[in-house]
């Protein structure tokens, strides 16, 4: 009989008030090996504290590949050498949307183990595999299906792993929250319905993984979003309004992401799109630099890619 482990970690935070009240919190964090057989699964949540990014490893204990969701690029060594810790050989590096507030860690994932990257072909971006509704990503014994939920940018998905119960919701719906929809491609409209008509749609029980949290909390449901997520259980026309008056800061590192965006390009009509809304940015910051590296390749048949230009644009206000 195969005996299902589970570790689970009980972190024990006593924090005095000055009436020397102790106040007990829990964190748990899970590192398991879930299910049985063929269906074993090996699962992790890993966590970026700069950008606040989950970062998801799911592998299959019998076939030892593996993928990753949502790497960040600082901590692709940690994420790669992770997998050779548990003997996983990963085939996918995966991306739920493009990122605006950190750069994705795929293409040194790619460098490091040879594995291919995904993205949405809704995203406009580059990789080996571009997937859309209703596609699955398969490894080993197990698959995701692939959800499309745009709104926070074009590209977004969720990816639904129905054998676990588990979905991975990226910037559509965080916990107790969704992603911003005041700048790349975003729309509000579009991401409610795509919460409302994808993820809460899902069974009540199925546990979410958002790709941030600021707040520590690292899992929630479909029950619990759709009774206690305080913008998307209101009417359609007050989330509207509620997030065209967020007056949210910049990204920290949209920088550095705008720097990244020509290799993630796959045409000059998508960079230019992003480029004029990297523009949107101007009356936000006191100082914008910005490079542009633009790529062609001019036949698939052509192995290396051929620089045409090279751009730099400096704001000052």
């Amino acid at each position: 009989m195969v005996m299902i482990r589970q570790i689970l970690h009980l972190y024990f935070l006593f924090f005095f008030t000055r009436s020397n009240f102790v106040k007990i919190t829990m964190a748990f964090k899970f590192f398991s090996t879930i299910g049985t057989g063929k269906s074993r699964l090996i699962f992790r949540q890993l966590f970026d504290s700069v950008s606040s990014t989950y970062t998801y490893l799911l592998g299959d204990a019998t076939t030892q590949k593996c993928i990753l969701i949502d790497p960040v690029l600082e901590l692709a060594h940690r994420d790669f050498q992770l997998t050779k810790d548990l003997n996983l050989k990963l085939v996918y590096a995966v991306n739920t949307h493009m990122h605006a507030d950190h750069i994705t860690g795929s293409g040194q994932l790619k460098t490091m183990s040879g594995c291919k990257s995904i993205i949405s072909k809704s995203s406009g971006a580059d990789a080996d595999i571009l997937v859309k509704e209703g596609d699955y990503i398969e490894f080993g014994n197990h698959k995701l299906k692939v959800l499309s939920t745009p709104g926070h940018t074009n590209g977004c998905c969720t990816f639904y792993f129905e054998e676990h119960g588990m979905a991975f919701t990226g910037d559509a719906l965080l916990i107790r929250g969704c992603g911003r929809t005041d700048f790349q491609e975003g729309d509000a409209a579009t991401l409610y319905n795509s919460v409302h008509q994808k993820i809460f749609t899902l069974p009540e029980s199925t546990l979410l993984y958002p790709a941030h949290d600021y707040s520590g909390l690292t899992v929630t449901t479909v029950d619990e979003e759709k009774r206690l997520n305080p913008r998307l259980t209101k009417s359609l026309q007050d989330f509207v309004q509620i997030m065209n008056n967020l007056k949210l800061g910049y990204p920290k590192q949209i920088g550095e992401w705008y720097r990244m965006v020509a290799f993630w390009c796959k045409s000059f009509n998508t960079l230019s799109v992003q480029f004029f809304a990297a523009l949107k940015w101007k009356q936000k910051l006191s100082s914008f630099s910005l490079w542009l590296v633009i790529l062609l390749r001019p036949d698939p048949g052509h192995q290396a890619s051929l620089l045409i230009a090279l751009i730099h644009v400096s704001y000052s206000t």
